[in-house]
């Protein structure tokens, strides 16, 4: 199916609650998808489930009957549009309501522990400095190079081998304490994951107290 006679669907940014419009897959499964928003462009995955895939199917089925009797027939059909919008320069400058766009949620691809207090992220400065101590927040910590015109969240210094935005760590309380989920934002340098390398967008995956993260030439931990 060509992607412009495919339904259009919406999601949401789990990070900066911008809307997302993409495509109908062609099966049902993840989505990997990226910001729209030029303050955010991170990657995340939506999942467009069997159930929602089949409504879909269904709905492009019983439009392609309806077009083809109205050939038959000499009539004219509006064709199902699943995003929610109005067009005022349709007949006559009059808005007609479209129906709303099925709407998909992010997920992550694994589960891991909650910690019962919030963590920190801990620099790690080598046996003759002492070690430097950054607090996080709920919701989005954007951790990179310290430069004034583009600030992180968390700022290291004196480190030219990190990228001004090079990952961020996202903060979710839950009822039995806080998870966290790691992202790769951009990069020049390998960032390095408890021994996993990435180089590139897309990485993001929930993490645990004791992760080790190596941006460029700096070592950081994340500790309760």
């Amino acid at each position: 199916m060509e992607n412009n006679k495919r339904p259009i669907l919406s999601a949401q940014c789990p990070f900066c609650k911008h809307p997302i419009k993409f495509y109908q897959p062609s099966k049902p499964g993840l989505v990997k998808l990226q910001c729209r928003n030029a303050e955010c462009q991170q990657y995340f995955s939506v999942k467009v489930d069997e159930k929602l895939f089949a409504s879909l199917q269904q709905a492009a089925q019983q439009t392609a009957q309806q077009l083809a009797a109205d050939v038959n027939t000499g009539q004219q059909t509006t064709p199902i549009n699943h995003q929610a919008k109005t067009d005022p320069q349709q007949q006559g400058g009059t808005e007609t309501p479209q129906q709303e766009k099925p709407k998909t949620e992010p997920v992550y691809k694994k589960e891991v522990a909650s910690s019962a207090v919030m963590a920190h992220i801990e620099q790690i400065r080598g046996p003759f400095r002492k070690n430097k101590i950054f607090p996080l927040q709920l919701g989005l910590n954007t951790i990179g190079r310290a430069d004034s015109t583009t600030p992180s969240t968390i700022m290291i210094e004196g480190d030219s081998t990190i990228s001004r935005r090079s990952i961020s760590i996202e903060v979710v309380e839950k009822a039995n304490g806080y998870k966290y989920l790691f992202t790769l934002l951009q990069t020049t340098n390998p960032v390095v994951v408890n021994g996993t390398e990435h180089i590139a967008p897309p990485a993001s995956y929930p993490i645990m107290p004791g992760t080790e993260i190596r941006l460029g030439k700096t070592r950081l931990i994340l500790k309760e």
